[in-house]
């Protein structure tokens, strides 16, 4: 991206993923909304307002875009991105973004880079330096980071909870009456096989965890 310092007119283009299991999937057009409802974005918004005015420029126009993957870049981001570049053209205006793949490739984009070195327009990644968001010290990279440690904490306690389900279901044909939950736990302690948490089964957790599944087994069954 080229680094051309005397623009005087510019426009904003922030991005994010989305977080399908914190209910995060959509994300308004409008600038303001997009930001209230995401920090990634606030952010990326205040760096660049910041950039525009220790220049004393002035921001044309900012657009937002919520991928459609929540690990990857894809091209979907093309139309928006293109909206973007037209108004750089229209007023002849630097598109300015934070590049967070300077910092250890972080949320790298391709399709984003390669449509924006085709593209007549000059464009501007500044640097996911961390900055005062909402009065805390926003730190985009460790952020990211703990976002993929908690999606794969989720992801590792999903599976655990998988297999546990089907021992349990095993061990639950296997047995009868009234003394059924306690025989399990005994069973299950004896191979040395926590709960989801790392605890030691007891008759209580056993039968709320057959309950559980009962439950989820009705959900997931059609209608």
């Amino acid at each position: 991206m080229s680094l051309i310092p005397d623009y005087q007119n510019f426009v904003g283009f922030y991005w994010t993923f989305p977080v399908p299991s914190a209910g995060f999937t959509s994300l308004p057009k409008d600038v303001e909304e997009a930001a209230r409802l995401s920090r990634t974005i606030r952010y990326q918004r205040q760096v660049v307002r910041h950039y525009v005015q220790s220049l004393r420029g002035t921001l044309v126009g900012e657009l937002v875009f919520l991928e459609l993957q929540p690990d990857r870049g894809t091209e979907h981001i093309e139309a928006t991105l293109e909206k973007a570049l037209s108004l750089c053209l229209k007023h002849n205006a630097q598109l300015l973004l934070v590049d967070f793949a300077q910092e250890g490739g972080w949320r790298s984009h391709p399709f984003m880079f390669r449509l924006m070195q085709r593209a007549p327009v000059s464009s501007l990644g500044l640097p996911p330096e961390p900055a005062m968001v909402d009065g805390e010290w926003f730190d985009p990279i460790v952020h990211f980071r703990r976002a993929r440690k908690a999606a794969s904490d989720r992801t590792a306690a999903a599976r655990r909870r998988e297999v546990l389900a089907s021992r349990v279901s095993v061990l639950s044909s296997q047995h009868a009456g009234s003394q059924r939950f306690k025989v399990i736990a005994e069973q299950l302690n004896l191979e040395g096989t926590t709960t989801v948490n790392g605890r030691r089964w007891s008759e209580a957790n056993v039968r709320a965890f057959l309950k559980k599944m009962s439950a989820s087994d009705r959900q997931e069954s059609p209608g």
